[in-house]
């Protein structure tokens, strides 16, 4: 079995919320956890540690395209 590296992104619309996801670059798809205590954790104080998730933890949340032609910025964590 292969681990493969997310990267972590605050997605937010100007004068809205930030919201945490999860970008795959080789499919463009954006995850949230399914922990929702831990991803609200992870997008309050962050972390510097290695989390490892497996794929069943994760929730599709769409492609990083389609946030941004509804209007969302990103920024790298």
């Amino acid at each position: 079995m292969s681990e493969e590296e997310l990267k972590p992104f605050r997605a937010f619309v100007v004068g809205g919320m930030r919201q945490l996801y999860f970008h795959w670059p080789k499919t463009d798809e954006l995850f949230t956890l399914k922990d929702t205590w831990l991803h609200g954790r992870l997008n309050m104080f962050g972390t510097f540690r290695i989390i490892r998730v497996e794929r069943d933890g994760l929730r599709l949340a769409g492609t990083m395209e389609e946030l941004k032609k509804k209007g969302y910025m990103f920024m790298p964590m």
